[in-house]
């Protein structure tokens, strides 16, 4: 019995159509979400690359490129901003360490 309902061949014809086209639209759906993140984050990690460069974080092309990347996972760029602070941070203490 449970063969038969899911069964394709056993749906009418106006049915499979419907079917067909929510298959489609499920396909369009997935390939927008993933351009959409992808878009996203090479927008977010160009942004942020010359925020690193204007704060004078260290290697500032590289964790834009790996910002860039970390923007498609969640929270990843949340975790990409407190690397750059901490590699910030780090930096500026150095630097007070050497002044007189």
């Amino acid at each position: 019995m449970i063969a038969i309902a899911i069964d394709p061949l056993y749906l009418k014809a106006e049915q499979r159509g419907l079917g067909e086209r929510i298959a489609h639209q499920a396909v369009l759906s997935v390939r927008g979400t993933i351009d959409g993140l992808v878009l996203v984050g090479i927008g977010q990690g160009a942004v942020m690359t010359g925020v690193y460069l204007a704060l004078g974080v260290p290697h500032p092309l590289l964790l834009g490129v790996i910002t860039a990347v970390a923007a498609m996972i969640p929270f990843g760029a949340a975790l990409m901003f407190a690397i750059a602070a901490i590699l910030l941070l780090a930096q500026r203490a150095r630097r007070w360490r050497r002044s007189p």
